[in-house]
């Protein structure tokens, strides 16, 4: 996982590179950050050097929410065909997970997010 800040306001964090069938989390998100824009890598290798595009699929988005400390689902999910498709999480979590379904013609992914004070 990578994690960078730009002037303590904005963080770019992503998770592992894993298998289209696996759940995977970006851990310590930071809970001073309010607004997550998030979407989808997907690619043909665990290399991450060749990007596809599925040929269908869909990723449900969660956040870990600081106070309850469950997971809570965004209202909508990530359409894998698109890979410019976002969601957004507005809330103080402190992990943030896709759990992806059906995914085809990639067979990796990786989640990222753009976090906002």
């Amino acid at each position: 996982m990578s994690n960078t800040s730009v002037k303590n306001q904005h963080k770019l964090l992503s998770s592992p590179i894993v298998a289209v069938a696996a759940t995977t989390t970006i851990a310590n998100v930071g809970v001073s950050s309010e607004t997550h824009y998030i979407g989808a890598r997907y690619y043909t290798s665990s290399a991450d050097t060749t990007t596809a595009t599925p040929g269908a699929g869909t990723v449900v988005v969660a956040g870990l929410d600081e106070a309850t400390n469950q997971w809570t689902d965004s209202a909508a999910t990530l359409t894998c065909t698109d890979v410019t498709d976002k969601e957004t999480i507005t809330a103080n979590v402190t992990s943030i997970r896709g759990v992806p379904t059906g995914i085809t013609t990639a067979t990796h992914w990786q989640l990222f997010a753009s976090s906002n004070v």
